[in-house]
């Protein structure tokens, strides 16, 4: 049998094919090491195996004869209950290649001393060489600690896994909880020096993390133990490690050093010793029994070399829990005063039970025999349970309630819980038979308001008595099962629809009920009668009728029985109404002539009687002949009867209370009511047009009974005459018309005129009689009129008044002219033809421009330019006046006279004074330009100024507009020179982006031109670019590092805008343009550069003369490395000859600080990597 060990790293491939296949091997994880054995008792043991195996990113795989399988993939497939597990040391292998790395190291340092006199030089590069040691072997203490951590997570979480799927591990790993690795304190808790902790020694040296002796004068170190402790699983009863146990005798079991002695005290009292096994575990059960409550408990070791170490814990010994109790809840209970204790009688079947227990105990719920629930008791004790449908049977009900505590006592308690769901038998109700008055024996109308009520119901219980839903009382059923009831009287306050029910209700609360529902109809409510349509052969409802056999039609309660009495010819009839409570009757002899008196005796379906008296008239003779007649009124020459009244007044006689109803030319009119002496009158409403008139009238009483007509009465409305008519002759009226009553004739005025004939016509002027005149038999008058004194210029009124020979009187009215002046005209060009940039500068682009002005009202004003009449207009009321140049006579451009002439209609004239007017009918065309072109050309209206500048062109004192896509953004002025700048300030400064500007001139005359478009780029950013070494440029290690191994490096720039146009790269403050290549920009330094840093920056220019720089980019030129150093680490015998006695020896390699690779070769052999440590020395092991 042979052993064999490898160490490895983290990226490790070890080959193990040699030895076997993974099928015939079995390992053991010992410490952070893996241990295969093979057939035959072959052993390799890899050191670190199960560390770096466990790691998250481990590259670690061991090659088999069957195959390959990574390091993780072995460690998941660890079942823990067939693996020979050892007990772990407490430090890691690697903690014992460290001690052994410290005690080579401390022989080296005194072998370094005895020789530091004499080479002081090699005695500070072997003091360099040991600090560099003792840094790695701290190191290496800090990664073994944690990959112990990860290790020991790794093998608890696989422990869990297992004892989950197999109920629980090998006797070989003791305690389930127990962990992999006992935890350690580092040294430096200790107080231990770090001289005294850090000893190199030979590698193959072994390291134990117990108490270390040394050789007489060196410090012994004592360090404390680790131990642990908690209850057997077997004696921690209830929720587990929560340290409370009904158990009186528990069992403690904890870990500590092997073989050392475990002494146990409870309440500082010692109880018990034990010595712990080879692997560390102990048990001891306590001897005697604890009384209930807290108690410490405290396990002290000594491993009997001066090592040792205390734990305490607080154990809490419970072996009684409180009885449970409960009770329905009060909602689902019957009211105290009805229950029966023990009974818990309900009606649902999903009530709620409630009780106390011990808090937080875990309270089972049993209904017959069955568990229901569990539920748990809060901080208080207090528990509560609600039953689920089909959870509770009819009846009673067993009911355990089981509580059990933390320390898992139990306690119980037992009851019953009756269900009962079943509503009691419905009662009867029913209407007394001497209530029930209506028609019918079961109808349930009754005419009182007390009626009474029977029934039957369960012998000796008691019902609700509900009307309309309200309580009114309880009712005692007696012991035959009989109950009555009759209302008191102010239950039922008025007529109508009633519920009367009953409710029985049993002990559990279950009801059942049953009603009827009553009418209570205490009287007749309503009663009509009247003569039936067309019987009331009078003014209807007056009850007047000369129908001698008249029909009656009337309404009461429905179905109510009528006996109905005509006192006065004794005849009598019987009826019934109908459903809506109508009726009709019809006596079989006639009434008698005057009055007849009825009585009519009602009986409703309720019972209720009521007597009515009804009376009319029969009347079966006309009245006489009435009379009719005008009140007031003339008789003409001819004997005619005349009015000038057209709403004359009708007067006359008639039966009194008769209706006379009035005809005129034949038509019904009116009607009128005769008073009590037969005398009526009647004023016509709506006014009767002049002329001749006929009416009648008749006369019909209040039985209908209509009188002859009257004889007709003729007679004449005549209420106005004929409207007089004047004019002044012909040779007074000097104005354009001979009707207009305009002159400038001032006295000796003849007029002349028309009027109803033999009219008196009377002239007046201004109120003042100046004449009168008698109309002919043809109705024509004259007259001349004298003022005196002669009229001055104004305006008359002349009034003509004529009187008919009735007294009509009619009047007309003119206005008398007199003019001997006229007004001087005015003339201007109208606001909308002066289309200059003043309304007033009679300048106009207008080839007919439209004039304008006053004169005297209906003055003709004729219009002349340069002397000519271009035609004329009239003024209007108010002296108004307008012209228009006409089409076929528009004006050229130039300056033109304008006057005008008004004449009056009294044929007065005058002139106006002559305007100067300007015709101009064009504008020269606008210019624009950008002043704010930037970059490189000036015409390429590119620009980096958000508020450019722009000029122009355009004619003299024009108004200059500027737009901007379509958007008025300014206004400018042309100078006298014509022209014109404009700087953009509309709102905010422009965005980047394209714009298209025109402008718009209107020069003096209102004469309107645009310029052509001009399209502008506003660009007034620019992206940073960078520049960075051409991919291939970069021969680092890294492709980002910038180290590179050219003296003519390539550089490429990114993030360079498209309009881009000049590019310069700056190497060290040195500038080098740079050209454009197919669409991009790349520069080769032109001069060699020299080893080491070099800083490149790049400046970028657009085409709007946007310039912007990249951050500085720093390069290293390295185009040599220096041959490494290579010394032999493990020289055993004379120093610095190279021989050695160990066959694995190490090698200490010096090169450049920034080589990151090296390769050594022994013999010629494949290259093997060496490794560097924190300090960046690189080292070789030979394998």
């Amino acid at each position: 049998m042979s052993n064999k060990t490898i160490f490895i790293n983290d990226s490790s491939i070890v080959d193990l094919s040699q030895y076997g296949s993974q099928e015939e091997a079995r390992f053991v994880i010992s410490g952070t090491d893996l241990k295969f054995i093979f057939a035959g008792g072959q052993t390799v043991n890899i050191v670190n195996g199960a560390m770096y195996s466990s790691l998250e990113n481990s590259k670690v795989a061991f090659a088999f004869k069957d195959g390959e399988i990574s390091g993780n993939q072995l460690l998941k497939s660890i079942d823990l209950s067939n693996l020979e597990i050892e007990r772990l040391d407490s430090s890691l292998s690697d903690a014992r290649q460290n001690n052994t790395q410290q005690e080579r190291a401390d022989n080296k340092q005194k072998e370094y001393e005895k020789r530091l006199a004499d080479v002081n030089k090699e005695a500070e590069n072997i003091k360099k060489e040991a600090e560099a040691l003792k840094a790695e072997a701290e190191e290496a203490q800090k990664a073994a600690k944690d990959v112990e951590q990860q290790l020991q997570e790794f093998l608890d979480n696989k422990a869990k896994q297992q004892a989950a799927t197999s109920g629980g591990v090998s006797a070989e790993l003791g305690d389930a909880q127990q962990p992999a690795f006992p935890k350690k304190k580092k040294m430096e808790e200790e107080g231990v020096a770090e001289s005294e902790r850090l000893k190199l020694e030979d590698s193959h040296s072994s390291f134990s993390s117990s108490s270390a002796s040394t050789a007489e004068g060196e410090d012994i170190i004592v360090k404390p133990l680790d131990i642990s402790l908690k209850l057997d699983e077997r004696s921690d009863s209830g929720v587990k490690n929560d340290n409370i146990t009904s158990a009186v005798n528990p069992v403690f079991i904890g870990s500590t050093e092997p073989n050392a002695t475990v002494t146990l005290k409870i309440d500082g009292i010692v109880v018990a010793l034990a010595t712990s096994d080879g692997m560390g575990n102990f048990v001891i059960p306590v001897p005697s029994a604890l009384a209930d409550g807290q108690h410490t408990v405290q396990a002290d070791v000594d491993d009997g070399k001066g090592g040792s170490g205390s734990i305490q814990v607080m154990v809490t010994i419970d072996t009684v829990t409180d009885a449970p109790t409960f009770e329905l809840s009060q909602q689902y209970a019957i009211p105290l005063e009805d229950q029966i204790p023990g009974e818990n009688l309900t009606r649902f079947a999903q009530a709620k039970i409630e009780g106390t227990a011990e808090a937080n105990a875990s309270i089972d719920i049993y209904a017959n025999e069955t568990l229901l629930a569990t539920v748990k008791a809060d901080a208080d004790g207090n528990w509560s349970y609600q039953f689920s449908e089909g959870e509770l049977k009819e009846g009673t009900n067993d009911i355990v309630i089981i509580a059990t505590d933390r320390a898992d006592n139990s306690a119980s308690t037992s009851g019953v819980i009756t269900l009962d769901t079943i509503p009691p038998e419905m009662p009867e109700i029913l209407l007394d038979e001497s209530s029930d008055t209506g028609t019918y024996s079961d109808d349930l109308l009754t005419n009182e308001i007390t009626p009474g009520f029977h029934g039957k119901a369960e012998p000796d219980s008691v019902l609700e008595l509900y009307v309309n839903g309200y309580k009114i009382t309880d009712v005692a059923v007696d012991d035959k099962g009989n109950w009555h009831y009759t209302l008191d009287s102010d239950v039922i306050l008025a007529d109508g629809n009633y519920t009367v029910q009953v409710i029985a209700s049993d002990r559990a609360g279950n009801t059942s009920s049953n009603q009827v529902d009553i009418e209570i109809d205490t009287n007749i409510d309503a009663f009509s009668l009247q003569l039936a349509a067309g019987n009331d052969s009078g003014i209807m409802g007056d009850n007047y009728t000369n129908v001698v056999n008249p029909t009656f039609s009337g309404k009461t309660d429905a179905f109510s029985q009528l006996t109905v009495k005509n006192i006065t010819t004794g005849e009598s009839i019987d009826i019934k109404a109908a459903q809506n409570g109508s009726f009709t009757f019809q006596f079989p002899g006639d009434s008698a002539e005057g009055i007849n008196q009825l009585v009519i005796t009602v009986v409703d379906v309720a019972g209720n009687t009521q007597d009515y008296d009804f009376s009319y008239t029969l009347d079966t003779v006309p009245p006489e002949i009435p009379t009719v007649t005008l009140e007031e009124s003339v008789t003409s020459r001819s004997g005619d009867t005349l009015t000038s009244d057209n709403t004359p007044h009708l007067h006359g006689s008639a039966e009194a209370g008769s209706t006379v109803t009035i005809f005129i030319e034949g038509k019904k009119y009116a009607t009128v009511q005769a008073d009590e002496n037969g005398t009526w009158s009647y004023e016509i409403t709506a006014a009767l047009k002049d002329g001749e008139y006929n009416v009648t009238v008749t006369a019909t009483d209040l039985a209908g009974n209509i009188s002859l007509p009257s004889d007709v009465y003729p007679f004449t409305v005549d209420t106005e005459t004929l409207i007089p008519v004047a004019a002044l002759d012909a040779e007074d009226d000097a104005g354009s018309s001979n009707s207009d009553w305009i002159t400038n004739h001032n006295d000796m005025l003849q007029l002349h005129g028309t009027a109803e004939k033999y009219a008196t016509v009377s002239i007046m002027l201004d109120g003042r009689l100046l004449g009168t005149a008698l109309a002919d038999e043809n109705g024509v008058w004259a007259c001349e009129i004298n003022p005196n004194p002669a009229l001055a210029d104004d305006v008359y009124k002349v009034g003509i008044i004529a009187k008919d020979e009735i007294g009509n009187v009619a009047n007309s009215t003119y206005d008398l002219v007199i003019d001997t002046v006229t007004d001087t005209p005015t003339l201007m060009i109208d606001a909308a033809s002066d289309t200059g940039v003043d309304d007033n500068d009679s300048i106009t682009k207008d080839p007919q421009p439209l004039f304008k002005g006053t004169a005297e009202a209906g003055a003709e004003v004729a219009l002349f330019v340069n002397g000519i009449n271009y035609g004329s207009a009239v003024a209007d009321k108010n002296g108004n006046w307008s012209f228009r140049v006409p089409a076929d006579k528009k004006l050229a451009e130039g300056e033109y006279s304008v006057m005008v002439v008004s004449t009056d209609i009294a044929g007065n004239s005058a002139s106006s004074v002559p305007v100067p007017v300007i015709i101009d009918l064009h504008t020269d065309l606008p210019t624009l330009n950008l002043d704010s072109d930037s970059g490189d050309s000036a015409q390429d209206h590119i620009t980096n100024i958000s508020s450019p500048s722009f000029s122009g062109t355009a004619e003299p004192f024009a108004s200059v507009t500027v737009y901007c896509d379509g958007n008025n953004v300014g206004k400018a002025s042309a100078d006298a020179n014509g022209h014109w700048q404009f700087t953009y300030s509309y709102s905010d400064p422009l965005a980047e982006g394209s714009y298209a500007f025109h402008v718009t001139v209107m020069d003096v005359a209102g004469n309107t031109a645009t310029s052509e478009k001009l399209n502008i780029t506003v660009d007034t950013s620019l992206n940073i670019p960078s520049v960075d070494l051409a991919a291939h440029a970069d021969t680092g290690i890294s492709p980002t590092d910038n180290i590179i191994n050219s003296k003519n490096p390539e550089f490429v720039l990114n993030n360079v805008d498209k309009d881009v146009t000049h590019v310069t790269i700056t190497i060290d403050g040195v500038d080098y343009p740079v050209t454009q290549n197919n669409g991009s920009w790349a520069f080769t330094a032109p001069v060699g550069l020299s080893d080491g840093e070099h800083v490149i920056s790049a400046t970028i220019t657009d085409l709007a003369g946007n310039s912007t720089t990249s951050d500085a980019l720093i390069i290293t030129i390295d185009t040599a490395i220096n041959a490494p150093v290579v010394t032999l680490s493990d020289d055993t015998g004379v120093q610095g000859d190279s021989q050695t006695n160990d066959t694995t020896p190490g090698f200490a390699i010096a090169t450049d600080s920034d080589v990151v690779t090296v390769m050594v070769s022994i013999d010629g052999g494949a290259p093997q990597a060496a490794v560097q440590d924190a300090a960046g020395q690189w080292h070789f092991v030979t394998p």
